[in-house]
């Protein structure tokens, strides 16, 4: 811990040790310490100690909206957001396709649209703002000649993403609709948005001939991310503060903080958990030459992924 202030509020800067060749003995393969004595010591050796800033970057990130949905996206946020089952989604789904004309074609997995769709930009824009009071609003401030990366002819195959369609409707939906609708018609309108812009600064100090490193993240500009609402200060909790200073800059370790952690299993799949798995199934298969066949997309799987239970 190293306290900071400068004109603000007094914050401490939390750099993290990083043991040098020499604890690599008592690391697992993960790179964390297992002997406490050894990390005690550590804490006890910086407590009081000067720590000199011997590396300093602060660079400006951007951040591009998510994509239009494919179904299983879809699906993800639908699940976590509404504890909607996949099943109900895809229901869902086809009523507001086959009924209401609300939305294109639903049991997609692209996430792209045609360059051609850009020109309906402006009457699906309007549709929303008709058929959604969530996002009414949002439509009002939306830059519709902002074109994202997802107009794109080169990555959409049979289907594109799913998005709203142009029509405009009186007609009231149900809860799940409304819902599902207000989701998909939120993933279109964040298309027009600008980025939303972090600031990433890294701080490395030299304590006592130790490494220890500060790193932290800050939300500058929310650009797409004020359309999520409460949630898009999320990121910004449990983020690290880290002050832009120079090299050669010295402060005072006032204490060493030991975090003792233990390894636990796996959590349980959720239905969300489990089609995020599915569609990256590839990341738990080991053996190598059978990796690259799981990396497929998983083209053919949107129906019956739908029906897991």
């Amino acid at each position: 811990m190293i306290p900071y202030q400068d004109t603000g509020p007094a914050f401490d800067i939390r750099a993290k040790w990083r043991p040098s060749e020499a604890c690599k003995p008592w690391q697992d393969e993960e790179g964390r310490v297992l002997n406490r004595k050894l990390v005690e010591n550590v804490a006890e050796r910086i407590k009081g100690q000067p720590a000199k800033v011997v590396k300093s970057e602060h660079k400006s990130t951007k951040q591009n909206a998510p994509l239009p949905y494919s179904l299983s996206a879809l699906q993800i946020d639908a699940a976590k957001r509404y504890n909607m089952s996949a099943q109900q989604v895809l229901d869902v789904c086809q009523a507001l396709y086959e009924k209401h004309k609300l939305i294109t074609y639903p049991r997609s997995d692209n996430r792209y649209l045609p360059k051609d769709h850009f020109y309906q930009a402006n009457d699906v824009l309007a549709a929303i703002k008709n058929n959604s009071k969530e996002y009414a609003s949002a439509v009002d401030s939306a830059d519709s000649s902002r074109k994202s990366k997802a107009w794109n002819d080169s990555k959409v195959d049979a289907h594109h993403a799913i998005i709203p369609t142009p029509k405009k409707t009186n007609m009231v939906l149900s809860g799940f609709e409304e819902k599902v609708y207000g989701l998909i018609a939120r993933q279109y309108v964040m298309q027009f948005y600008p980025p939303a812009v972090y600031a990433e600064a890294m701080l490395e100090f030299d304590i006592q001939g130790g490494q220890f490193v500060a790193k932290g993240k800050r939300l500058q500009e929310p650009g797409w991310r004020v359309l999520l609402g409460n949630s898009a200060n999320d990121q910004e909790e449990g983020v690290d503060a880290v002050p832009p200073l120079e090299v050669g800059t010295v402060l005072t370790c006032r204490e060493g903080e030991i975090g003792e952690k233990k390894t636990e299993p796996p959590r349980h799949f959720t239905e969300a958990t489990l089609l995020q798995a599915m569609t990256g199934i590839s990341r738990f298969v080991e053996d190598k030459s059978l990796k690259k066949f799981f990396a497929i997309p998983m083209v053919l799987a949107q129906k019956p992924r739908a029906q897991v239970s």
